[in-house]
Formats: structure tokens, C-alpha cells, sequence
């Protein structure tokens, strides 16, 4: 059995929405049906953050990053020093901010997924490209033909069950969440700018232009959602 067989004939989904022409799944009966591999994902997502308030891409982008300036001979030994004690200084800062509409997406990506997935497993590098296309196409279509904003429409999900957002939609949780995506950006565009051009080409540098693009898509989104409570 192919993977799209298994898909349309053994998971036990329904459509939840539709986003840039792509069609996302979630489990019947509140996600009762989850398989064991893509609940292990969700749930350590949840207690990544409650336990470190940081996502997975940053951490990565974090030890990633520590693990370059360590090996690298090219810097003074002073210089790879105040690096990683840069670093760290902007791992703390993070995990005493914890940008909760960042876990919004991370767990909706594990949550809910399309045609082209094996629904038993999780795949990080393509959650990311997933909450990509989420942040620059802030439109759902709904199964009864109906569209609302994709953000609102996560934050009316079940998933505020294991997680309260109701918070995030409120004005003054807006403007604290677009200076905190700016300034994580900032963060992840000087890591970039460390980079040889042959380490931009790598995994490295993939991942953290993958993160600046998501704080990008997100401050924009978090701008839009701004101006349309202001003048409503």
C-alpha cells in the first residue's frame, strides 16, 4: 500500500481547512485517532516549551550555532567567546519571553496535515515549510465553504485545551508580540550574517533563514492583525 492509499484508506481523518489551495486534515473524534509517533511530536513540543519556553528550530539554531563559533579557527579565541556568550545571553532572553504564537503554529503543524504526509509520523523540516505558507496565506476555507483568518481559526481550536491562547488576540498581547518577533529576528539575522557563504548553502544556514522567514511572516501577520483591531 502506498502512502496516499494508507492516507485515503486507514487514517481515520476529516478535512479541517484549506490554505493556498492545499487541502489539511485533522483526527476524528477530537484527535482521538492520532497515531502514537505524531502524539509523541505534539506532546514534546508542549513540554519543550512549558519546560524550556523555546521551540525546537531555536534551540537548534542555538547549539547549532554554539557548535560553529567552538570549532571555528578563523575568530579570535576572545572573539569565539563573546559569540557564544552572546548566544546564550539571547537563549535567556527568549525562554523569559516565550513567544507563545510561535508554539500556535509548531503544534498546529504537528496537528493538523495534508495529503502529502505519512499521518503516523512527523517531519520538523516540513512543518516549518507547512507554517510558512500558514503565516504568508492567513486564509482558511472551511469544509461548509465559509473562510475566516487561519490565526483566529488555531486559536478557536481544540488545542487551547492543552494550551490557553485565547490571550494572543488581544491588543496589547499584539504589540508585545510584534516587538518580540522583531527582535528575534534581529537575533537570527546576525547568527546569518556570522555565516561563510558555503555554511548559508547548509543546514545551518537553511535553518535559520527558514526562522527569519517565519518572524518576518509573523510580524507581518501580527501587524495586519493590529491594524484591523484598531479600526474595527
Amino acid at each position: 500500500m502506498t502512502q496516499n492509499e494508507f492516507f485515503l484508506k486507514e487514517a481515520k481523518k476529516e478535512l479541517a481547512f484549506t490554505c493556498n489551495g492545499i487541502d489539511y486534515y485533522q483526527f476524528t473524534d477530537g484527535g482521538l485517532p492520532i497515531y502514537f509517533n505524531r502524539f509523541r511530536s505534539f506532546q514534546n513540543i508542549v513540554d519543550n516549551h512549558n519546560q524550556f519556553k523555546v521551540t525546537d528550530a531555536v534551540m537548534t539554531e542555538f547549539l547549532d550555532m554554539v557548535d560553529k563559533f567552538t570549532n571555528d579557527n578563523s575568530l579570535t579565541p576572545e572573539r569565539r567567546i563573546a559569540e557564544v556568550q552572546r548566544l546564550t545571553q539571547t537563549l535567556k532572553f527568549r525562554r523569559q519571553q516565550s513567544n507563545n504564537l510561535t508554539l500556535v503554529y509548531d503544534i498546529s503543524a504537528v496537528w493538523f496535515f495534508d495529503e502529502s504526509e505519512d499521518p503516523a509520523e512527523y517531519d520538523i523540516n516540513y512543518s516549518q515549510k507547512k507554517i510558512k505558507i500558514w503565516v504568508e496565506n492567513n486564509i482558511a476555507i472551511l469544509p461548509d465553504g465559509s473562510t475566516m483568518n487561519l490565526l483566529a481559526f488555531f486559536l478557536r481550536t481544540p488545542l487551547n485545551r492543552f494550551i490557553n491562547f485565547q490571550d494572543l488576540s488581544q491588543p496589547g498581547t499584539l504589540i508585545y508580540l510584534k516587538s518580540l518577533t522583531e527582535t528575534e529576528f534581529s537575533h537570527s539575522l546576525h547568527n546569518y550574517s556570522m555565516l561563510s557563504e558555503t555554511e548559508k548553502g547548509q543546514t545551518i544556514g537553511q535553518n535559520i533563514a527558514s526562522l527569519m522567514e517565519i518572524y518576518e511572516g509573523l510580524w507581518k501577520l501580527i501587524d495586519g492583525e493590529s491594524q484591523s483591531i484598531s479600526t474595527s
